[in-house]
């Protein structure tokens, strides 16, 4: 019955995190006061600390699920090179793999989309050159 209740909890503690992700990724998107935006990301990069690997996997669905203007991109993908640069040695091959791909589709969809997806591709390509030079030839 404990082991049950335990579980419970995590449950609800990942669904809780779960759901302030979401509405920092909002927000973040959202917003257009500058110091309200630097304290979401504030947020984010405290919360990443933690659970780094799950906000990035969250901020690459969000872009995907979600039709963002230029504006909003451009917040995003500023938000997840911080993120990149602080915690990339967290990343598994899978997550790293996927922000490759993710970043280099990004920058051909917009110019203004071109520096933060580039710059997180030289962020990844410092730690993990060998999976990223194999991502480019797929």
């Amino acid at each position: 019955m404990e082991e049950a209740t335990s579980n419970d909890v995590v449950a609800d503690r990942n669904l809780s995190m779960q759901s302030t992700i979401d509405r920092l990724l909002h927000m973040i998107t959202e917003e257009r006061d500058e110091m309200v935006l630097n304290s979401v990301v504030a947020s984010l990069q405290t919360l990443s600390k933690s659970h780094s690997t799950q906000i990035v996997q969250n901020m690459i669905h969000y872009k995907l699920q979600n039709s963002l203007s230029v504006v909003e991109s451009k917040s995003l993908l500023s938000a997840m090179k911080l993120l990149c640069e602080s915690h990339y040695d967290d990343f598994d091959v899978e997550l790293t793999n996927n922000l490759v791909q993710f970043a280099t589709n990004e920058m051909f969809k917009s110019s203004d989309s071109q520096f933060p997806a580039s710059d997180m591709l030289i962020i990844l390509g410092r730690g993990r050159s060998d999976q990223v030079k194999y991502v480019d030839r797929i």
